[in-house]
């Protein structure tokens, strides 16, 4: 896997796992090291002087979600005749990314950036298959190549295209899912889905696919 912020929170599309706290060590402290300062040397702190009114912003993800004016409606991949619609996701109660049931629609990461954005990753995922209708149209990110383009149809009518730069598949226990969906950084969008394997003692694939792609018409710095 590439090094691609524990912003999710331990978010990933095969299960998560947590390590047990570790317990913060104490240094003590000694009278000698901090001497106390006799009483004329005391003086009173004075408090801090606030000039106007302070802004205070909500920074949940629902806020940041309701506060965007576009979103992503559909993912285009010429190439291999992909038209799929995407719609906006959030997270499971067990902590993992919502995807859409049916294998032909894609779900956008609606708590991360959206297509377009000026950094950090935008997430958009899909099954790479449904008893329905067998493999749909992420079951191709496997064949994808560095150089592809795909293109991104926002609400607002204006589309975002992407060049892809990697193509990884990699097994769900080692992807580094931090850095999936990651929020700083250069803007990318990142397609999701399962790949490898199928395990029928746990239902789920073996590895993930994992695709990276920049923006073709990245605005100037």
């Amino acid at each position: 896997m590439r090094v691609l912020v524990a912003v999710i929170i331990g978010l990933t599309l095969a299960g998560c796992s947590s390590a047990a706290p570790v317990e913060p060590k104490v240094v003590p402290t000694t009278a000698s090291a901090f001497p106390t300062p006799s009483a004329s040397a005391k003086r009173e702190a004075a408090p801090p002087v606030v000039v106007g009114d302070i802004a205070i912003r909500d920074t949940s993800p629902e806020t940041l979600a309701a506060q965007r004016t576009a979103v992503p409606m559909a993912l285009t991949i010429d190439a291999f005749d992909i038209d799929m619609p995407v719609m906006a996701v959030g997270i499971e109660s067990d902590g993992q990314m919502e995807v859409p049931e049916s294998a032909a629609v894609a779900g956008w990461y609606r708590f991360g950036p959206v297509p377009g954005s000026a950094q950090g990753n935008a997430v958009i995922a899909a099954h790479v298959d449904d008893s329905e209708m067998g493999l749909g149209p992420f079951s191709r990110l496997r064949d994808m190549e560095v150089g592809m383009e795909l293109g991104v149809a926002m609400e607002d009518g204006t589309d975002v295209t992407y060049v892809v730069e990697a193509v990884e598949q990699t097994d769900k226990q080692v992807v580094d899912m931090d850095l999936v969906f990651q929020r700083d950084g250069e803007h990318q969008m990142v397609l999701v889905t399962c790949g490898g394997r199928w395990d029928r003692d746990v239902g789920h694939y073996d590895d993930n696919v994992v695709v990276y792609a920049t923006r073709t018409d990245a605005p100037a710095r």
